[in-house]
């Protein structure tokens, strides 16, 4: 007969090798049993928990299609060194944040299946107005993790079925809200923005124009919006400039007509020269 013999690798174990009904794992996995040709044996594995059956190998070549915790090999008279080996399990893993999104490299949407022993680089992509505080597993937060990518390895021998939710920790960055007053008016601010103000809080802004003014819009950040609220509310998404719009609630408009040409000019509505015109008015 010819020799055979079997060993396992490592995250697992053989636990059988029956030749009919006699099992003879100790020697097989020893020194080796000789087997004549046409005769079989059937070898049993066992991985270790978060491991399955890689592949079954013979004479270093993987066997096709044997991925199965049991491999009939029939000895051919050549003699065989049969091997089987063990890999990680695949865990669901899915990722994401509150104020913002997370990508993982290598993967598209916001969850997958990965094996254990994978590394996985994660990188957080913070909505306007939000910084990356921190990372967390299932919950726990990573110490010393605080950058805006985070590189995990997925645990290999926990217990299938296990699942891990990878989250970025996205705060609100503190900003600088500088308002300027307008020439005839005031500006509040309600929340107090003096020392900074939180990424993604709204401040409203009230306005408070001298008498004879009146407020038509407001700037922030260098783009006007026209409005005659004395109201306006802003969500903080870095650092900002405020200001109001304050213009004189009427304009004088003078008219009159060349004495040597002769003639009136009057103006629809109003009397003498000049006319108060209101802001916006038209006169004719």
């Amino acid at each position: 007969g010819s020799k055979v013999i079997a060993s396992a690798g490592e995250n697992g174990a053989l636990v059988s090798a029956l030749v009919g009904e006699n099992d003879v794992l100790r020697s097989i996995t020893g020194d080796g049993i000789l087997l004549n040709g046409g005769v079989s044996v059937q070898l049993t594995a066992e991985p270790d928990e978060g491991y399955e059956v890689e592949s079954w190998l013979v004479n270093g070549k993987a066997v096709s299609g044997e991925r199965g915790t049991t491999y009939t090999y029939v000895a051919d008279g050549s003699g065989a060194r049969i091997a089987v080996t063990f890999r990680a399990v695949k865990y669901s893993v899915s990722w994401g944040a509150e104020n913002g999104a997370v990508q993982a490299a290598g993967y598209s949407g916001s969850s997958a299946s990965i094996r254990g022993g994978t590394k996985v680089t994660f990188t957080a992509v913070p909505d306007d107005g939000y910084v990356v505080g921190g990372w967390a597993v299932n919950g726990i937060r990573q110490s010393g993790q605080t950058g805006s990518t985070f590189t995990w390895t997925v645990p290999a021998g926990a217990a299938e079925g296990t699942e891990y939710e990878i989250e970025a920790i996205l705060v609100g960055g503190t900003y600088r809200v500088a308002v300027t007053d307008p020439a005839h008016g005031t500006i509040s601010a309600e929340p107090d923005v003096t020392g900074g103000v939180t990424g993604g809080t709204s401040v409203t802004f009230t306005a408070n124009a001298e008498s004879g003014y009146i407020v038509v819009g407001w700037t922030v950040n260098g783009q006007t919006t026209m409005s005659r609220s004395n109201t306006h509310t802003v969500t903080i998404k870095g650092d900002t400039t405020v200001t109001a719009v304050v213009v004189p609630e009427k304009y004088e408009v003078a008219y009159s007509v060349n004495e040597s040409a002769g003639g009136t000019i009057s103006a629809e509505g109003y009397g003498a020269s000049p006319a108060e015109v209101p802001y916006d008015g038209s006169v004719t």
